[in-house]
């Protein structure tokens, strides 16, 4: 579906060699790349809605040497919204306090009301970006309602039951970052690992280098800073498990050439769905 990777460090790191490796993997994501550097209060984010490797634009960016302490990168396969730039990742909104949000997921909101309203709002068309809408208005309604900042660990309580909420029946392999701390989370097994030096921490959807990473834990959100969890929520229910029904509704939202390439490869949808069933293989679908 998407591919994610991020890091977060105490003190500045060289990630070139790391994002290319990513980026590479783009032959099976071709639906747009993203890439957000956070320092001294600031960001600097970078999409483009053709194949990471096809663009000029991210070529002249690698071409240079990026150090980072918190960065984001991502790679689209297009399954919700069309392949444009306003549908790529990362997606960014500001909350009533000032602070500056930063969302990429890897997977699919199969059915959610709270998300409904923001359609019509929305810049693009993707259930991620409706995600981030929901997040900033429960974080300025509860601002609001409290009459004050939350707290370091009150945000992160927040985040973790939104995150734990929108688990529920639906795939949520998510990051963010609130310009202090960077959220994790996945509820699909072996779809997320992590790389740790003395003062560093990685992420990425597979491997981007051959140290030895670790499978992330689903169904729990940490928080992530300078390099170290800071903060861990207890282990949830809602492992997404991929079910004909999730997978006949992602076929549904396809464009009519990705259906085309699932015929191309398979010679019918339900030639590919048979085979993922029979053999439990991992669909580049979801």
């Amino acid at each position: 579906m998407c591919e994610l990777f991020s890091i977060t460090s105490k003190n500045n790191m060289i990630i070139n060699d790391f994002l290319v490796y990513f980026y590479n993997h783009c032959n099976q994501h071709p639906h747009g790349w993203g890439f957000a550097r956070f320092y001294d209060d600031k960001r600097e984010i970078f999409k483009g809605p053709e194949k990471a490797t096809e663009s000029k634009q991210l070529k002249a960016i690698l071409s240079n040497q990026i150090l980072a302490k918190n960065a984001f990168a991502h790679i689209r396969l297009a399954t919700t919204g069309i392949t444009n730039l306003s549908n790529c990742h990362p997606f960014t909104k500001s909350d009533d306090n000032g602070r500056q949000w930063t969302l990429m997921h890897n997977g699919t909101i199969f059915k959610c009301d709270l998300l409904d309203k923001y359609v019509d709002m929305q810049i693009g068309q993707t259930d991620s970006e409706r995600i981030l809408y929901y997040i900033i208005d429960e974080i300025n309604r509860i601002e609001d309602q409290n009459q004050r900042i939350l707290s370091e660990e009150e945000l992160f309580n927040l985040i973790n039951n939104i995150i734990i909420n929108l688990s529920e029946s639906n795939k949520l392999n998510i990051m963010i970052y609130d310009g202090n701390l960077m959220y994790i989370h996945i509820n699909k097994e072996d779809s997320l690992y992590s790389l740790k030096y003395d003062d560093c921490l990685i992420f990425s959807t597979r491997p981007v280098s051959n140290d030895k990473w670790t499978p992330v834990n689903i169904n729990t959100v940490y928080a992530v800073k300078d390099g170290k969890i800071v903060y861990q929520g207890c282990r949830h229910e809602y492992e997404y498990v991929l079910t004909e029904d999730n997978l006949d509704l992602i076929y549904q939202r396809l464009s009519q050439q990705q259906k085309q390439n699932i015929i191309d490869e398979y010679g019918s949808y339900d030639n590919m769905k048979k085979e993922i069933f029979k053999n439990k293989n991992d669909s580049k679908l979801y």
